[in-house]
């Protein structure tokens, strides 16, 4: 958990999933906040991949982070990991129903870019730090439109 976030109830009722991560637009889910049961496949996929999106962006922080361990990095491992999954590599359906399952935090739940009274049952709070966007984040951002 980044420490820009804080929880505002206790999170027993997500514990019951194998690995959390939640959704974050525009890039589909974040690392900013991430559970997992011990060795869980999907961060043994992200672990163990590390080292092959470990690319340094000259001049370019912003996208360094984001790609090699930042959203677009984990969300990246998770497209992966869906593929995976939905091509059954070896993993009956109740293991890929149960064990191998990531849940998706919603915004209602998280929390983050989200209204206070629209997310009346989120589990955590945001106090936006972003201390890791560098001067580059502008320009990332600008070339996207």
């Amino acid at each position: 958990m980044d420490l820009d976030i804080g929880c505002r109830a206790p999170p027993h009722p997500l514990l019951h999933f194998p690995a959390i991560l939640p959704m974050t637009k525009p890039v589909g889910v974040s690392n900013d906040l991430m559970f997992s049961a011990p060795r869980t496949p999907f961060l043994d996929l992200v672990i163990h991949s590390l080292d092959s999106f470990n690319h340094n962006w000259l001049f370019m922080p912003y996208a360094t982070v984001m790609f090699s361990t930042g959203p677009m990095f984990i969300s990246a491992m998770y497209s992966m990991w869906s593929r995976i999954l939905q091509r059954g590599m070896n993993i009956d359906s109740a293991k890929r129903h149960l064990y191998h399952r990531v849940r998706i935090l919603p915004k209602s739940l998280y929390g983050k870019n989200i209204l206070p009274e629209d997310a009346p049952n989120s589990f955590y709070y945001h106090y936006y730090g972003s201390s890791w966007h560098a001067g580059d984040a502008g320009f990332v951002g600008f070339v996207s439109l």
